[in-house]
């Protein structure tokens, strides 16, 4: 199986550094580090095996299939793929009311 390029949308970008920034100033540079290291261990087991993610329920009836991911105690990856490549879209946190969720 070919390894699928990981392409990070703008929303999914600003809130990764968003909360990684969140753990360094709140938690401390051991706990911004897990939470990276979480996330890039994550986003490489997608780049290998897309599929690996359950269809996400909150999202039905897009035309992308997107799939999550819970990576970080709170907080889970939402992705859809191509042929190619692997689109992260949004980085969830959890405990928010699921009517919250929005992909535009």
């Amino acid at each position: 199986m070919a390894i699928k390029q990981i392409i990070w949308k703008h929303t999914a970008r600003a809130k990764y550094l968003r909360t990684t920034r969140w753990y360094f100033d709140n938690m401390g540079l051991k706990a911004a580090d897990s939470f990276m290291r979480g996330i890039a261990e994550n986003v490489e087991r997608i780049s290998r095996q897309s599929a690996i993610g359950k269809r996400e329920p909150l999202l039905v009836g897009h035309p992308e299939d997107f799939r999550s991911l819970v990576v970080h105690r709170h907080t889970k990856i939402i992705y859809y793929c191509d042929t190619q490549n692997v689109y992260i879209v949004d980085l969830w946190d959890c405990r928010q009311n699921p009517a919250k969720l929005k992909i535009t």
